[in-house]
């Protein structure tokens, strides 16, 4: 999974490379982790992005496409969803805190997707 973050692979493909049942490797996930395959591979996606966006300077756009989104736009609102802010408002709310300032980041997100 973590070889494929950008470009995702179905269930059945994962299933597939490893030889087993679709059925059988979401039932494995659900007791082994607790979530879906399709949840951890976005839970990955996720979490790559989360770390491009505090260790590099690339544009949410280009992290987007790394980590296996379309675009910024659904790489804001999965992110959103996820961290409860967006990947604009995350990457300031960090240069923020290295100056000694409060991120105050909560509120932004709430309109966010109240507008998505």
């Amino acid at each position: 999974m973590q070889q494929n973050l950008d470009a995702p692979l179905s269930v059945a493909e994962m299933a597939r490379h490893l030889n087993v049942g679709k059925r059988s490797l979401e039932r494995h996930f659900r007791e082994a982790l607790g979530i879906s395959p399709l949840s951890a591979f976005i839970e990955m996606r996720l979490s790559l992005a989360r770390h491009m966006l505090e260790n590099t300077g690339k544009s949410i756009a280009m992290i987007a496409v790394e980590s296996g989104f379309c675009d910024a736009s659904h790489l804001s609102r999965m992110f959103c969803r996820r961290f409860s802010n967006t990947p604009q408002y995350f990457r300031a709310s960090i240069r923020r805190s290295a100056n000694g300032k409060s991120p105050g980041y909560r509120r932004y997100c709430v309109r966010f997707l109240r507008g998505a």
